[in-house]
């Protein structure tokens, strides 16, 4: 894991901006792309924002020195984002519905993949010194 920065690292933030953007894109690609609505820009606003939002969480996570919690919650954020378009695929209404479910149960599910590796990394190191 040499490829990822160093907690307190400023690489993290750029991470998060060029992350941010990506998932903006890939939202918007989903729900204009595949689900071939109409564009809003208040919708594309709303994307950016909670691209954002998960960016800089992951990232701030990266930067505190949470390596495997970067890594967990973006893998989960890669997932959702590929699971939610290939359930976008047809559009009868409910489709943009279990699309984004899928997208936020994927998404916390690498949340919470990356606090327990994360725990289990700390416990480790503890039980590790007492020896």
């Amino acid at each position: 894991m040499r490829w990822i920065p160093k907690a307190k690292s400023s690489k993290w933030w750029l991470i998060a901006v060029l992350s941010a953007l990506l998932t903006a894109v890939s939202l918007c690609g989903i729900r204009f792309g595949l689900l071939q609505h109409e564009f809003d820009g208040g919708i594309a606003f709303r994307f950016l924002i909670l691209s954002l939002v998960l960016s800089f969480l992951f990232s701030m996570g990266g930067w505190l020195g949470g390596k495997l919690f970067w890594i967990c919650s973006s893998a989960g954020l890669l997932l959702a984002l590929i699971m939610m378009g290939v359930y976008a695929d047809d559009s009868s209404g409910w489709e943009d519905l279990i699309s984004i479910l899928v997208f936020m149960e994927l998404t916390a599910a690498g949340i919470a993949a990356g606090i327990v590796a994360e725990l289990i990394r700390l416990l480790a190191r503890k039980l590790g010194r007492h020896q």
